[in-house]
């Protein structure tokens, strides 16, 4: 899997599966995607601008303005619920929420 950060794709993106944390309405994920150089680039260092490339390598671009009326970066995309997505970005699709839930 490729995943763009800084204007760099990069290549074989690992994610974790999501894993619930103290707080059963949110997911904590330690993802992590290395860069061109081979340096790891934590999901939680992404900026808003890394998130809305992240939502076009997965196919749900149409989303990256709520994203980013909602300044989503990289800490605030691990904490994100269900019930964020869809209150409060407006991800009405129950298979888009569960894509971007486990995409991280």
């Amino acid at each position: 899997q490729q995943v763009a950060l800084n204007d760099a794709p990069v290549e074989g993106a690992q994610y974790q599966s999501p894993t619930p944390n103290n707080n059963s309405n949110s997911m904590s994920r330690q993802g992590a995607a290395s860069n061109q150089h081979g340096s790891a680039v934590s999901v939680e260092s992404w900026s808003i601008s890394d998130v809305s490339r992240w939502l076009t390598s997965i196919s749900l671009s149409q989303y990256q303005s709520a994203f980013q009326e909602g300044a989503v970066d990289g800490s605030l995309l691990c904490e994100l619920t269900d019930d964020d997505l869809r209150n409060t970005l407006g991800v009405e699709h129950r298979l888009h929420r569960k894509k971007l839930l486990f995409s991280i």
